[in-house]
């Protein structure tokens, strides 16, 4: 903290790593003893958002706040010691005991004995205390000018003096009737309804005191709430006897509301002319301080004083309390500004300083419970029991106008029980989280410094910002309040007061814009114009339906106004109507606004991604009432669209444990994985997401809160209240309806709009029935209406939540797949018609389908799926799934795009079609079917499950049902655990094979044990709540899940070609060589063509039955299959023994183990496939999460990817990488993607806005070759100097690693495929095969036609490798310094060739070898420029990939002059690059090119 506390924004350095990551480890522990703590430590070493600084609050929190936990976590002070590099104080023990607060003495209270804390009881917490002015100077008067008679009100502060010191008697008449005032402390509360009524903060208490017992059973009438500080502070005098209460009351509870009165009074000045404005304010200041107050004494009567004693309880020294000081700069503005306003609305300014004196003169109020609550805490006296209650009834009313949940608690805790000190923590906790109810923060309060302190109200951090579990990345804090106006204007509707109603609903009160201090108003967010973003369909359907584009706020003046047909209707029914409109309306629909405002962002390329704007969407439509968590143990009391979810949801049993709606769960996963997504500029998904998901869940809500609504309306006697709300619900949902079926529309409205009649339930059930296909909502997921035992799906649906048990018992759905696994009866189907000799019948159920079903989301049958469709839809669904790809690859070069006559895209059909027209094999047409059409389409579905969980379209059981999918094709209906008999799918098909090859010694074969184990495994990991919505690694562990079930899934396969090879049944051995050789496209390209020759071309020998399949088993281990997975048959496979461990690469042994590293080739192979097939979302996936290549870490194999090596952090430890970062750093707009050179340059390749008049094969050249040359070259520098690193270490383990390091330099540098034998193979595609390639072109071959620099190479290998063994570490760096040197020279032979081939081309040129040269040169420009700044200038001006000027413009010579200047500075020797026939090399620098 303190090292980061002196870095600068946007600093990326390591320590903030280390910051963050030791931070980790101690927040368990903080979080436990104070979540204050722990979030300020959390906050200050977290990374720092983009931009951002590091410790953004400065390292003394971070000191500070874990010096406060040290005792409770039992550590010693002592023994962290002091941090001596910091200005500041670094003793933890100076810290844990209040070093950074000045402790000075306190006044103790009237009643209140002092007594110090216990041992036990905890320090302080050391939060600055507000800093105080100096004193004046004494009898120094109060900063403010009185101008009117207003001064007068403040004599009532002499009779506040004399009830205090006066007999009760004599108290109550001074009370009732007034001394020195003209007016009582009595009329302030009993004249309060008349005097008021539309104030906003006296309604909010009459409201909270509506059903309170101290005012309804023993108060002064049925309308005691409305003068509730005289019940209390008759209460005080009459049953408590205490005239000291009874005066404290009086100004806590009467001249208190008597000053926001009259602020309110003046605020309203400026468009009531009838009220003297100046007046007002000088009459809320006189009855704020009081006659005779002097500046920064606590010897007054009212609030004043109040909050000087206050401020000594709590440490602020001398001098006014901070509270009275800003109370009164705001006091002296608001009176400026109110003289300067007339005739129009009040300024904003105005209302803004009247707020902050109100939330200021809180602080006190506030300060004195926490006081009495720790005094009567340390030293339990009954007495001070009732300044507690006191100091409650002034504050806790205020929260029930933000937070319901709250209130209800607090005034059970404070007002309603007796008070119980054990419950003083968690009273604390929630009183400061709602802080904000009363306009103020832990900086206003501060710390308790009296003796009698046991615990504190705040600590050294902030509340947090989440919002019922989703995490704002942006402070939404304000925007989020807005529920609170909503709240308020219910509050003020109930209680009468339509005009204070009115008035937040136009002018806003609790949602601040904090960068023009004004407000957030529901009226602006109903009347918004940038409601009408692209994508916001519903915006349109409502606009249109109501034929308004102010649909909302016209119908919400209207029910305000009491015009119209809210005429003559009760303020419980206008309150319920506004309520509901506000939240299923107004912030429902901009809460959608926002989202597509954010995907519109997004795909601008916002700075932010979209990002601030997500965020505003989740604060409007869950708001700041339902807290930080998704639940609680009272009723949260919410206004926005979460809180309707979680009102409902018992209705149709869809609530969890505690109480919070399925529909409402969701919308916060929802939202979570869209800002995921926006973060990761996947505009794409967080767009599937708000159409698909958050939609669905917000109109679920509607619906089962109309249905409700409308049950609710059909029982005798319903309230007022009950019909204003199925009134909104009515409006609210009706449009959506309406753009399903207009006749439901009209149904749902004439048993729910106002005077409409009897409402029947079933009626509206019904019309929900007709019109959810429509509809985005998914009708399960609504549920069932408990109180009519019926839901809305359509009566002729399937039950879809219905679970099935397969193969007896050996796999459980927990959803409803039967009609998937029913499939497997067309196969039984096809195979008995094929075995009567009806081929037509069989070709009508595979064409058509007979036993499988298909419904719609509502479980309606909307037709039947057939075998045939799942290879007719292949092209349309599967075009960017890597197994579907390498298929289309594998058979496209056969016909020229065509393959059995058919497009290459439907080859299994074509197989199928095939099939039905052979004579010998009758159930080929069965066999083809099941193992192409359906295998292709399971792993399609497992394909499906991954994205869709990355995409974050899966919550909660939706995963879990993909898997459930997968498994009924896999396994299908009528399947006995084990049999090949009793079963017609894969399943079957694997056991009958797999007997065959001796894989069923324990009951099933060993292909169906681990798929069956993999498809539990799968469903596990996405059954977690929130795993792929919430999680960016659920996908992932899915993904390679998926992968592992798709290569078991290939055994029966491979066991099917190598049989029916033995028994050389030709027509099966095409089938199944077509089924399985196409998956061996990206393994070994000569494998796989000889493979695909043999058996697929042309007509395989008898004799070569051995060696083709020899060459099949060396495609196991690309394939993650090993020789024990296949088994044996007779005696094939007796001799697989799979790939050694120290297999040769090229020539080279290697002591370690690096076959998997090696293997990172396939990746590359697979890469290049997809890009020519423009498989781009395969391109990334493989790109970015890798598939063959994988390292042996502490908790096993974990795939790396050619992203992770492209952005590693730890290429820092290749000296020229700085020399990358350099030259990329001038030529990447972002620097910060300097590092990242590669990765960019491949991005930009795959993104077809970057490069738009790219050709197919220019962008495979880039990606593909950047990969080779830049990243595997720069990855294999890395470990190559890692190798040097840990050859000087001192520990012995990374000594011995070393040896490791350098054999994974020469896997990346040779591949897998190169094989064992010196010399390599044709096909290789790392920088080894680079050479090879070269050497020809520029007379560098040996005798056997491989490059003179390989041999080299391979001897330098050999060199470094008996110096990591005998730890020579200096001859190790000379070894890599060479190695790299060589490795330069095929990079500069591949630029010098591409310049001599591109010279030749024209503008606008859709040839590879322009994104070839590209590449190449700069691969080796780094080097150059480092060098020779003019050499890579011209070099780049000729080589770069443009399209708006001419190739090589300067002639390929001027390139070979470059080099020529270049390399001999490069340390490279010019004579290892070679020479061109014709054209020279590099040394000599004259090097020309023919004329053009």
């Amino acid at each position: 903290a303190a090292i980061n506390d002196k870095l600068g924004a946007g600093s990326r350095e390591g320590s903030i790593g280390e910051g963050f990551g030791a931070s980790r480890s101690i927040l368990p522990y903080l979080d436990q003893v104070d979540a204050f703590d722990s979030r300020t430590v959390d906050k200050n070493t977290d990374y720092p958002s983009s931009g951002g600084k590091p410790v953004p609050d400065g390292y003394s929190e971070v000191f500070v706040n874990i010096a406060n936990a040290l005792k409770t976590m039992e550590v010693d002070c002592g023994d962290v010691g002091v941090y001596t590099d910091v200005d500041a104080n670094g003793d933890m023990c100076a810290l844990a005991n209040g070093g950074t607060v000045p402790v000075t003495p306190t006044q103790s209270a009237p009643s209140a004995p002092a007594s110090k804390p216990t041992a036990s009881s905890p320090t302080p917490k050391p939060v600055q205390a507000p800093t105080r002015p100096a004193p004046e100077a004494e009898g120094g008067q109060v900063d403010y000018t009185f101008t009117t008679a207003g001064k007068e009100a403040g004599l009532i502060a002499n009779d506040v003096k004399e009830m205090a010191s006066s007999s009760v008697t004599n108290a109550k008449t001074i009370y009732n009737n007034g001394k020195s005032s003209t007016t009582s402390l009595e009329s302030l509360s009993t004249n309060a309804s008349s005097r008021y009524g539309q104030g906003r903060l006296y309604n909010i208490f009459r409201f909270a005191f509506s059903d309170e017992p101290v005012f309804v059973d023993g108060g002064t009438g049925s309308l005691a709430d409305s003068s509730y500080g005289n019940t209390v502070i008759s209460k005080a005098l009459e049953i408590a006897e205490d005239t000291d209460l009874a005066a404290v009351a009086s100004v806590a509870l009467n001249t208190w509301m008597e000053s926001v009165h009259q602020l309110e009074q003046a605020v309203l000045s400026c468009t009531d002319s009838s009220i003297d404005g100046a007046l007002a304010m000088d009459t809320a200041a006189g009855y704020y301080i009081g006659a005779g107050q002097i500046k920064g004494s606590s010897n007054g009567n009212l609030m004043y004083a109040m909050a000087e004693e206050a401020a000594d309880r709590f440490g602020e020294g001398s001098g006014e309390a901070s509270s009275n000081t800003i109370i009164m700069s705001h006091f002296r503005d608001a009176k400026d500004l109110v003289d300067s306003c007339s005739g129009g609305s009040p300024p904003i300014q105005l209302r803004r300083a009247v707020d902050k004196i109100i939330g200021q003169m809180n602080v006190p109020l506030i300060r004195h419970l926490v006081y009495y609550m720790n005094a009567a805490t340390a030293k339990d006296k009954s007495e001070l029991e009732n300044f507690i209650e006191l100091y409650a009834l002034s504050t806790v009313p205020q929260v029930a106008g933000c937070n319901p949940g709250a209130f209800a608690y607090l005034r059970d805790e404070l007002i309603d029980y007796e008070w119980d000190s054990n419950d003083l923590s968690d009273i604390l906790a929630k009183l400061r989280d709602n802080l904000s109810c009363f306009g103020i923060t832990c900086s206003d309060i501060g710390i308790l410094q009296d003796s009698v302190a046991t615990q504190q109200l705040c600590g050294g951090g902030a509340t947090t910002s989440t919002l019922a579990g989703y995490q704002p990345s942006t402070d939404v804090s304000q925007i989020a309040s807005i529920d609170r106006d909503i709240l308020q204007i219910n509050i003020m509707l109930q209680m009468g007061a339509l005009e204070q109603a009115r008035a937040i609903y136009v002018g806003g009160q609790n949602s601040i814009i904090e960068r023009n201090d004004a407000y957030t108003t529901l009226q602006d967010l109903a009347t918004d114009d940038d409601r009408i973003v692209p994508g916001n369909t519903q915006f349109d359907i409502y606009s249109s339906y109501y034929s308004n584009p102010y649909y909302a706020d016209s119908v919400i003046m209207d029910a305000l106004d009491k015009k119209g047909d809210f005429g003559g209707l009760s303020n419980d029914h206008i309150a319920q109507f506004v309520v509901g409109a506000l939240r299923e309306m107004v912030t429902y629909m901009y809460g959608i606004r926002e989202l597509y405002t954010a995907i519109e962002e997004c795909e601008s390329d916002s700075a932010d991604h979209g990002t601030a704007s997500w965020d505003r969407a989740a604060a409007v439509l869950i708001g700041s009432i339902d807290g930080a968590k998704q639940s609680s143990d009272y009723p949260s009391g919410g206004k926005l669209m979460y809180s309707l979810g979680n009102e409902v949801c018992d209705n149709f049993d869809k609530c969890s444990d505690s109480n919070v709606g399925a529909s409402s769960s969701k919308l916060v996963e929802y939202l979570t994985g869209g800002k995921l997504f926006l973060s990761d500029k996947e505009c794409e998904g967080a767009s599937d997401l708000v159409d698909v998901g958050i939609t669905s869940s917000l109109q679920i809500s509607l619906i089962q809160g109309s249905i409700t609504a409308t049950d609710q309306l059909s029982t005798k006697g319903s309230s007022d209240g009950i019909a204003g709300a199925a009134h909104a619900l009515m409006y609210a949902v009706a449009p959506l309806v309406d753009a399903s079926n207009p006749r439901s529309a009209t149904t749902i409205e004439n048993n729910m709009k106002l005077n409409g009649g009897a409402a029947d339930v079933d009626l509206v059930i019904d019309a929900f029935s007709d019109a959810i296909a429509g509809m985005s909502a998914d009708c399960t997921e609504v549920g069932v209406f408990q109180a009519a035992a019926r839901g809305v799906c359509p009566p002729d649906a399937v039950a879809t939540d219905t679970p099935l048990t397969l193969a007896n018992g050996l796999y459980t759905t927990s959803t409803y797949v039967q009609d998937r696994a029913l499939l497997a009866l067309d196969l039984r189907d096809m195979e008995k018609a094929l075995n009567d000799g009806n081929s037509e019948v069989a070709k009508g159920i595979y064409e058509g389908g007979l036993n499988s079903d298909i419904y719609d989301k509502n479980g309606k049958k909307v037709g039947t799926r057939s075998l045939m469709s799942f290879s007719t839809s292949a092209p349309l669904v599967m075009s960017q799934e890597p197994t579907y790809i390498l298929f289309k690859y594998a058979l496209d070069g056969l016909d020229q795009g065509l393959f059995l006559g058919g497009p290459t895209g439907e080859y299994a059909d074509s197989i199928v079609q095939k099939a039905f027209e052979s004579q010998g094999n009758s159930l080929l047409p069965v066999e083809a079917a099941r193992a192409l059409n359906l295998w292709m389409y399971a792993v399609h579905e497992l394909y499906q499950t991954v994205d869709n969980c990355r995409r974050k379209l899966l919550k909660d059981d939706d995963g879990v049902h993909s898997i459930d999918e997968v498994a009924a094709y896999y396994i299908g209906d009528s399947q006995q655990t084990g049999s090949a008999e009793e079963g017609h799918s894969l399943y079957a098909y694997a056991e009958e094979i797999g007997e065959k090859f001796g894989q069923d010694k324990g009951g099933q074969t060993t292909a169906n044990v681990k798929i069956i184990s993999l498809l539990n495994d799968a469903k596990t990991e996405i059954s977690y709540p929130g795993a792929c919505t919430t999680s960016n690694d659920s996908y992932k562990r899915l993904r390679t899940i998926a992968h592992k079930i798709i290569s078991q899934m290939t055994v029966p396969h491979i066991q099917q070609l190598i049989y029916n090879l033995a028994v050389n049944d030709r027509e099966r051995v095409q089938l199944y060589a077509q089924a399985f050789v196409p998956l061996t496209a990206a393994c070994n390209p000569g494998n796989f063509e000889f493979l695909r020759d043999k058996l697929m071309v042309e007509q395989y020998n008898v004799v070569d039955v051995d060696n083709i399949i020899r060459v099949i088993e060396s495609t196991y281990q690309c394939l993650g299959l090993t020789c024990d997975d296949i088994g044996t048959y007779n005696d094939y496979g007796s001799d697989c023994v799979g790939t050694p461990e120290l297999n040769p690469l090229a020539g080279y042994i290697p002591q370690t183990d690096v076959r998997k590293i090696a293997a990172l080739d396939l990746d590359i192979q697979a890469i290049q496939i997809f890009m020519k097939e423009r498989a781009y979302d395969a391109v990334r996936d493989y790109y970015t999460l890798g598939r063959h290549a994988s390292m042996t870490t502490r908790i096993g194999d974990e795939v790396f990817s050619l992203k992770d090596l492209a952005t590693t952090s730890t290429r820092q430890i290749v000296p020229s990488f700085e020399y990358f970062k350099n030259y990329f750093g001038a030529e990447v707009d972002e620097i910060e993607n300097a590092a990242d050179y590669a990765d960019h340059m491949i991005s930009m390749a795959l993104d077809t806005d970057k490069l738009p008049l790219a050709s197919t094969e220019q962008r495979t050249e880039i990606v593909v070759k950047t990969s080779q040359y830049m990243v595997v070259f720069m990855a294999a520098l890395e470990a190559m100097y890692e190798a040097i690193d840990d050859c000087r270490s001192n520990d012995s383990q990374r000594k011995a690693d070393a040896a490791n390091e350098w054999d994974k330099a020469a896997a990346y540098l040779i591949g897998s495929i190169e094989g064992t034998e010196s010399g390599g193979t044709d096909h290789g595609l790392m920088m080894y095969s680079l050479a090879n390639k070269r050497c020809e072109q520029f007379n560098r071959c040996q005798s056997d036609g491989t490059a003179e620099l390989n041999g080299l190479l391979i001897d330098l290998l050999y060199a470094g490798r008996g110096e990591t063994m005998g730890s020579n570490c200096d001859a190790l760096q000379k070894t890599t310094r060479e190695i790299e040197e060589l490795l330069l020279v095929p990079l500069i032979q591949g630029t010098l060739r591409y310049a001599i081939a591109n010279e030749k081309l024209l503008f606008f040129d859709k040839s590879k070898d322009l994104a070839e040269g590209y590449v190449f040169s700069h691969s080796v420009l780094p080097y150059v420029a480092e060098v020779d700044g003019d050499a890579a200038g011209v070099i780049k001006r000729n080589m770069d990939f443009q399209f708006d000027s001419e190739p090589v413009r300067d002639g390929a010579r001027k390139v070979f002059q470059a080099f020529a200047s270049a390399i001999p500075k490069m340390g490279v020797d010019c004579e290892v690059v070679g020479t061109v026939n014709g054209l020279g090399g590099v040394c000599d620098r004259s090097s020309s090119s023919p004329s053009r």
